[in-house]
């Protein structure tokens, strides 16, 4: 494989380009499994249909089907004369729980108290190209969610692992498509002193593990976390904590440059809860110390995450987030990258029933390689927005219509700049 300055010129962009197919199957997931047990329409609890019990299991079958139009699949720009096709999704799957879970959506209170459970989670979701049919795939998620709360000790985890076939692509000259292993783990244990003080640790580890031969670095991230937290009034707390992690680079041909791996620590401080009667959420700013393996010099920085949500009336729901993170780059051996990401969501129901759902949403993202070697001055951006709306034909039957538009533009040479469009029809059965 080529490469410049020390660095592979070609280079992944996933979380650009197959991640589409993933927030969308999320969408669903969300629109099915949360709205949906929220509502009560014409006598019926929807938490009772499509439910089968088995003991104390409760399986809940789900199937999913989406038509996409995509007017740029290769993310080329304009003078390239983009290619557009048709793209079939469907797929089936089953969630078993014990205990009742309670999903987050845009109208749950932020401190509506969550009964204990576990769920396990299976989905399965065939991808059919009209026209370019040689990027069929088949993908398949399996996840647990866990959650116990005691008196005082409460203890809340989520497990995920997803086998993904897609189109890599999205800011880099690499088009075509990839076999990934994703492996999500994230364990919360709380421990209450007392009614106003809590102690914590976070554990987390994330893989993204690229087939074999491809020119992408596999990537292993893992961070544990202990902080405190205190409610000096009622409904609002503040906490710090502190972290220590590694990111370790692993490449995928020969020729790949082997990468140092990443050790970093740093600490945040926050305020989290109901701030007012409509407006709930989390802040928290810290800053991060970063060295190489190989003694390279690695940029030290602040870091910040905010999440708020707020209830304009009872059937709109504004959601902000934002946060401003450092990770290593899968594109470039030893390549530390800022990352900012800022996104507003607006949710409306429509009739006292809440059978009609729109959403509105747009996303902002920016990458800056800082003064890497070859890489001087690059910043990448990209902008997002989506726009979906829900009909609830049944309380276990959803149909959606999706627009969303996505364009990338890059400040380097060489990396392809491009606007896609797509337009989505999807309905879900179950949960």
């Amino acid at each position: 494989m080529e490469t410049h300055n020390g660095h592979p010129t070609r280079a992944t962009s996933w979380r650009r380009t197959n991640g589409r197919q993933l927030r969308l199957l999320s969408s669903l997931a969300v629109v099915a499994s949360g709205l949906v047990p929220e509502i009560t329409v014409q006598g019926f609890d929807a938490a009772k249909v499509l439910a089968f019990s088995l003991g104390p299991v409760t399986v809940r079958p789900h199937t999913v089907f989406s038509e996409v139009y995509n007017d740029n699949v290769f993310y080329l720009p304009d003078n390239l004369n983009p290619i557009d096709d048709f793209i079939t999704m469907f797929g089936a799957g089953a969630s078993f729980s014990i205990g009742r879970e309670v999903t987050v959506n845009p109208w749950m209170d932020f401190f509506e108290e969550e009964a204990n459970f576990i769920t396990v989670d299976y989905n399965w979701v065939h991808l059919d190209y009209l026209d370019t049919s040689y990027l069929d795939a088949d993908n398949h998620t399996v996840a647990l969610r866990n959650r116990f709360r005691g008196n005082r000790l409460a203890v809340k985890g989520n497990d995920r692992l997803a086998m993904i076939t897609g189109l890599v692509g999205g800011g880099t000259t690499y088009r075509q498509k990839v076999e990934q292993l994703q492996i999500n783990d994230n364990y919360l244990v709380e421990y209450n002193l007392s009614e106003k003080t809590r102690f914590y640790l976070n554990g987390s580890h994330n893989t993204s593990d690229y087939e074999k031969a491809t020119p992408f670095y596999d990537i292993t991230t893992w961070r544990a976390t202990t902080g405190f937290g205190h409610r000096p009034f009622s409904r609002t707390s503040v906490f710090g904590e502190f972290h220590y992690g590694q990111s370790l680079p692993d490449p995928n041909t020969e020729g790949m440059v082997k990468g140092p791996s990443m050790d970093f620590f740093g600490g945040y401080l926050g305020l989290q809860g109901r701030f007012t009667e409509r407006l709930s959420g989390m802040i928290k700013g810290g800053y991060e110390v970063r060295s190489y393996s190989d003694g390279t010099d690695a940029e030290d920085s602040p870091i910040m995450e905010v999440s708020l949500s707020h209830r304009f009336r009872n059937n709109t729901a504004t959601t902000l987030s934002y946060s401003r993170q450092e990770s290593l780059s899968a594109e470039y051996a030893g390549v530390l990258t800022t990352l900012d990401a800022l996104r507003l969501r607006v949710d409306q129901r429509f009739g006292g029933n809440g059978r009609f759902m729109a959403s509105a949403t747009g996303s902002l993202n920016w990458s800056d390689y800082g003064d890497t070697p070859g890489l001087e001055g690059r910043k990448d951006a990209s902008y997002q927005i989506n726009l979906e709306l829900i009909y609830m034909i049944k309380v276990w039957m959803l149909a959606g219509f999706g627009y969303e538009f996505e364009m990338f533009d890059s400040t380097t040479q060489g990396i392809i700049d491009y606007d896609v469009n797509r337009v989505t029809l999807r309905m879900v059965i179950g949960y």
